[in-house]
């Protein structure tokens, strides 16, 4: 689901809005202290696209809000499921002793505001969507930082072994492997990426090399710092660089203005 640009969207917000003469006042849904809690389950299918009653348990009376993220047991299995809540109510709409109870809150998650809740239900009426894409296009996410895992191949041969190895993928015709050592002799060490992109390589010609000993795929992990690259990139001194690349002046402007921000530890 692709949501029309943010400006229009605003636009179309503000008319509706003033033609109602309210800002979504009227429909405050954040209460607190409330014994049940109605909530969009974390599923972006529209036979699960309306709310679903919950009872709010002991630990959790006077400190839940709306537009809080939770872990709520649900279907038949009760399997473990995410879910947004939308409203707080003393209101009971099924059997009581039927309703299942809020598993927690989600660890990070941010309550959000009466206003956001109403404005991912006039998206999701306005422009067709599920109620759960709405919310998750207007709501503000928490998350931790991960350590992305990265690939790289080493080569485990050197003089005269690559050599052999090379010559003998020469007679061969082997036309991968050929790239693979011709790269590997220039840089010993090529990170897996550029090496399946930018050579054109495959799982399939790598396990060979891998098993005979002659390469080994490693992982490393680290954080992401994809401007620090993006500078490497650029001064042609990155993983695999190709060279310096040629900016025009309104990219080169904005690199400037980034790289500056960086600098001074602007995040």
């Amino acid at each position: 689901m692709h949501f029309p640009a943010l400006s229009c969207i605003i636009k179309d917000v503000i008319e509706t809005l003033n033609k109602s003469g309210h800002a979504g006042a009227d429909r405050q849904v954040t209460q607190v202290g409330q014994r049940f809690a109605n909530i969009i389950i974390d599923i972006s299918h529209e036979s699960v696209d309306r709310t679903f009653q919950y009872r709010v348990p002991e630990a959790l009376m006077g400190k839940l809000r709306a537009g809080q993220q939770v872990y709520i047991p649900f279907g038949a299995g009760n399997s473990r499921r995410k879910g947004y809540v939308v409203e707080l109510t003393d209101r009971v709409e099924y059997d009581e002793g039927k309703l299942k109870e809020i598993a927690g809150v989600v660890p990070g998650s941010v309550s959000a505001g009466s206003q956001l809740i109403w404005l991912a239900w006039w998206m999701k009426e306005r422009y067709g969507s599920t109620m759960n894409q709405a919310l998750k296009t207007v709501l503000p996410v928490k998350q931790k930082v991960k350590e992305a895992p990265r690939r790289q191949i080493r080569c485990l041969l050197a003089g005269e072994e690559l050599d052999l190895a090379l010559g003998e993928a020469e007679r061969k015709h082997f036309k991968a492997r050929i790239r693979l050592l011709t790269a590997l002799k220039e840089e010993p060490v090529i990170p897996y990426e550029a090496a399946v992109n930018q050579l054109n390589l495959t799982t399939a010609a790598l396990k060979p090399l891998e098993e005979a000993g002659v390469i080994a795929v490693e992982v490393i992990a680290r954080y992401r710092n994809p401007l620090e690259e993006m500078r490497r990139l650029a001064e042609g001194t990155g993983n695999f660089s190709p060279g310096r690349v040629a900016l025009n002046q309104g990219q080169q402007q904005i690199v400037d203005a980034i790289s500056g921000e960086y600098d001074r530890g602007v995040r």
